[in-house]
């Protein structure tokens, strides 16, 4: 790997363990646990914004982040991509800010035939191998299998891949044996549904963490699943009420709901059934929600959510379980 010694050079900051220097007045006693923003990504347009991300996360009380890399090259949203190099020197600008997780969100997985070329899927896993081997990558994501498109066009970024491709199971199996989670994307289309889980029974001992409330389902299947695989945790991004998930975008089907904005206390009620499976995240990958300040609003939202729920609680889903899941070097 090019990025090897840059790699190994990085990975002894990232052992710098996070204070929690950057609480702030602001927020009251039961709120004063630091946020682990479990889900946010970068690009190639952010590098003259970073002093405006790192005010959005201070102001939430955020010390630290889970960063997908995001290799796009191009985009309709008039993104820019970044290179792992620059994203290596970010993580080094900000010691103990950021953890990266191992991208896959690349230009050749929106090839629908390399899911199941077997000289594609080896080069992956070597890749991601090589990546975990590093010591500095914490997991990897976001896995597109179901992806509803968006922006100015819209077909360019709909996504719908087996999770029982060649590539998929390739990517579980790497997972388990370095020990390392997997951020999935996921509408929950029932055809989909079947091969998650065929997949996830295939494969017992790869931690999933299925993004935007596990993939927008019901409270009620979200329970199923949570009761039936013990190695799957999910992320709240985005599916705060004003979130672009959480307020139905880019589109509903009958399958996808609203339960944060339409029902919250039965989300609570949910996350207290299964307070060690939750976890807060952002989103917000282009610039235009960047401008917006999609970060912070999202995790204000969030935390707002549950902070009328037991502290203990509170601070499972802020930070307990991003720790633990991700086996995180942090307090």
């Amino acid at each position: 790997m090019k990025t090897s010694v840059k790699l190994t050079t990085v990975a002894a900051l990232l052992a710098v363990t996070v204070s929690s220097a950057h609480a702030m007045s602001i927020f009251s006693k039961e709120d004063s646990t630091p946020t682990i923003n479990t889900h946010l990504h970068w690009n190639g347009s952010y590098a003259d914004k970073e002093a405006f991300i790192m005010s959005q996360l201070d102001n939430r009380n955020v010390d630290v982040s889970l960063v997908m890399p995001w290799y796009w090259k191009g985009s309709s949203m008039g993104d820019k991509l970044v290179t792992e190099e620059e994203m290596l020197e970010v993580v080094k600008r900000y010691p103990g800010r950021f953890y990266l997780l191992y991208s896959l969100q690349r230009n050749k997985f929106k090839n629908s035939k390399n899911w199941d070329n077997p000289g594609f899927v080896k080069k992956t896993v070597k890749d991601m191998e090589e990546h975990f081997e590093s010591g500095m990558f914490y997991g990897s994501g976001e896995l597109l299998l179901r992806h509803f498109g968006y922006g100015p066009k819209p077909e360019k970024s709909e996504v719908d891949m087996s999770p029982t491709s060649l590539l998929s199971r390739a990517i579980f199996k790497v997972s388990a044996k370095y020990d390392k989670p997997i951020v999935i994307h996921m509408e929950a289309e029932p055809d989909n549904l079947f091969g998650l889980s065929e997949v996830m029974n295939e494969f017992p001992k790869t931690r999933v963490v299925w993004a935007h409330n596990c993939g927008r389902m019901s409270s009620k299947e979200v329970g199923k699943w949570l009761s039936k695989y013990p190695q799957l945790s999910c992320d709240l991004s985005n599916m705060n009420e004003h979130g672009f998930y959480g307020a139905g975008k880019p589109r509903m089907e009958h399958y996808t709901h609203l339960t944060i904005k339409e029902n919250p206390k039965e989300q609570i009620d949910l996350m207290n059934r299964f307070p060690d499976r939750f976890m807060i995240g952002s989103d917000c990958c282009h610039s235009p929600g960047l401008k917006k300040r999609k970060i912070e609003k999202n995790i204000s939202e969030l935390q707002e959510l549950i902070s009328g729920m037991d502290p203990k609680v509170q601070r499972m889903i802020k930070r307990d379980n991003a720790i633990r899941i991700f086996k995180l070097p942090v307090k």
